[in-house]
């Protein structure tokens, strides 16, 4: 069985961050632990209190974890953090993973506005040194980049230099793109070439948590067969059907846990 270690937010109300992501690693023949980084009341774009975890024994239990983990961990999904210094924390941990594929979800904002601290922000061009599959937003893509993008060109450009600049990043999956020929498509780059995963047609619904449930699905299907276009199609599809099946029954956030597509089977996950 393939094992895999969720570094993300946790939340008392909603359904963002490791909050979901249990939800959906359960469905999966996947063994999966999780450390929270920081419990908020809600969701990070809104107005919250909670706690962050970076004091100085919860930075050391992350390193120690991983490197008692690192026998074992076929991938690291990390989203959400609340300071640099827990990135830096991982980080330490991450360089002595040398075979684990890492997945960052490079959670930072959307829709044009940054939800996390400066200090977040620029400690990710050091943290992306150990990503192996990163999965910004349109908008955190630009944040990465630090530069507009306007086109589909632009932004091929754009994941291939962070690509070349990172020697261990392989694939960019970037989500919610929208451009006059490309209308909240995925958009999947590496080194060679890019591929488009499109949607299909969904209910308006500004559900949080979205990103966390396809990056989430996109390790499960990725642990099953190695193809990233095909983890993306399936972790698409399944988002969306969700998506759908909670605007129907008319639920206030993300419920993987109890409205559960009917198509959708559990997948044999050899290790």
């Amino acid at each position: 069985m393939k094992s895999v270690l969720s570094i993300q937010s946790n939340v008392l109300r909603g359904k963002v961050g490791n909050a979901i992501s249990r939800d959906i690693y359960s469905q999966f023949p996947v063994e999966c632990t999780f450390i929270d980084t920081v419990y908020f009341s809600g969701i990070a774009s809104q107005k919250t209190f909670g706690v962050v975890f970076d004091r100085d024994d919860w930075l050391e239990f992350v390193e120690k974890s991983l490197l008692l983990l690192r026998e074992k961990l076929d991938v690291v999904h990390t989203g959400y953090f609340g300071s640099a210094k827990q990135m830096q924390a991982v980080s330490s941990g991450l360089s002595q993973l040398s075979k684990t594929i890492v997945v960052v979800d490079p959670v930072m904002g959307d829709n044009g506005k940054i939800y996390v601290k400066d200090c977040v922000v620029q400690q990710y061009q050091d943290f992306l040194k150990y990503a192996t599959v990163i999965t910004p937003n349109f908008f955190e893509l630009e944040v990465l980049c630090q530069q507009k993008i306007h086109n589909l060109e632009e932004l091929v450009a754009s994941c291939q230099s962070l690509i070349a600049r990172f020697s261990r990043l392989q694939f960019v999956v970037v989500t919610s793109v929208r451009f006059a020929n490309v209308q909240n498509n995925i958009v999947i780059v590496n080194k060679e070439q890019m591929h488009q995963v499109e949607k299909k047609f969904i209910y308006e619904a500004t559900f949080g948590g979205c990103g966390d449930v396809f990056t989430s699905l996109l390790c499960c299907y990725y642990c099953s067969k190695p193809d990233i276009v095909w983890a993306a199609r399936q972790a698409i599809d399944y988002l969306y059907t969700v998506i759908e099946l909670c605007v129907q029954n008319r639920c206030g956030h993300l419920d993987v846990k109890h409205i559960l597509p009917p198509h959708i089977k559990a997948l044999s996950i050899p290790r």
